[in-house]
């Protein structure tokens, strides 16, 4: 029961810390470095808690938030804080496109070679999806395109490119 009682306690505590980061005052360098901590937890839902909340970062400290999204990227294996690290990947802002595209293809790369979760796939294709409607970005376009030019080999992402311009303004 303590144990438990305890792990609660690490999960609110990193849903604090960093919804206190939101704020100038609150985003002290103690703060920003137990952030950090917390981002490589390893009970997974204390990482779910920064992950969820990285956008909080974005006024205060986009130096960290940058850092976590690409800690994300390349080592963190758990599906669920994939596709939210991917939901702020999507909506940081377009003048950052290529290093978005970078991050999203290697998440992809990763997934596809450890899963078989298609929800990271379609948070992944969400991105790439949002960049080349909305920025035009190129890297994204090509992302898109090799999935059309071969329907049969991408037909689950293909139809989740669908449901999202079928949704798109």
């Amino acid at each position: 029961v303590q144990d438990e009682a305890d792990r609660v306690l690490e999960v609110l505590a990193a849903q604090g810390l960093i919804l206190i980061a939101r704020y100038s005052a609150g985003c002290t360098t103690g703060v920003r470095s137990a952030i950090r901590d917390l981002s490589a937890d390893p009970v997974r839902v204390v990482r779910l808690q920064i992950a969820d909340h990285l956008d909080c970062l974005f006024h205060t400290a986009i130096d960290l938030l940058w850092d976590l999204l690409e800690y994300y990227a390349r080592v963190e294996q758990n599906p669920t804080v994939l596709i939210d690290t991917l939901h702020t990947l999507r909506r940081m802002p377009y003048p950052d496109a290529a290093r978005t595209v970078s991050l999203t293809q290697e998440i992809q790369t990763r997934a596809a070679n450890g899963t078989n979760r298609t929800d990271v796939r379609d948070a992944c294709i969400h991105v790439f999806c949002s960049l080349a409607l909305h920025a035009n970005d190129a890297a994204s376009l090509a992302e898109l395109d090799r999935r059309i030019n071969d329907p049969t080999g991408h037909t689950h992402d293909v139809q989740r490119l669908i449901l999202d311009l079928s949704v798109s303004r």
